[in-house]
């Protein structure tokens, strides 16, 4: 038996409008919706350095790994977080997101196009 986990994020905000707390009153906002839902856990991907400030943690902690093969270790950005105590205790497992998040690169390429230039960040 499993117990109820939300995955959500990254989130982003407009350059232009960061730095002043949009950011985090979206996580805060949306980690108290979970709770309010009935959720125990999250479970996301996400820049640590952001999300640990909200109690995130790598998701290995909880022996719980992404399902794409992707070595333990190569996936810091993979993140938990209980909301309530021991929520993720004793559940270890893969993380498998559904197929409709799945996308050709080459359609992600031709929808881009419709959009000013990004630039990527590593």
């Amino acid at each position: 038996m499993g117990t109820e986990c939300i995955a959500f994020g990254p989130l982003s905000v407009l350059p232009k409008f960061q730095r002043r707390g949009i950011g985090s009153l979206l996580v805060r906002e949306s980690l108290k919706r979970a709770i309010e839902l009935g959720y125990r856990a999250v479970l996301m991907c996400g820049n640590p350095r952001f999300y640990s400030r909200f109690g995130f943690v790598p998701a290995s902690r909880y022996h719980i790994h992404l399902g794409d093969g992707v070595p333990e270790d190569g996936t810091p950005f993979f993140m938990a977080k209980e909301l309530y105590p021991v929520a993720l205790k004793n559940l270890p497992g893969r993380y498998e997101s559904d197929k409709r998040f799945q996308v050709d690169q080459g359609e992600l390429d031709e929808f881009d196009k419709g959009f000013p230039p990004k630039l990527k960040e590593v």
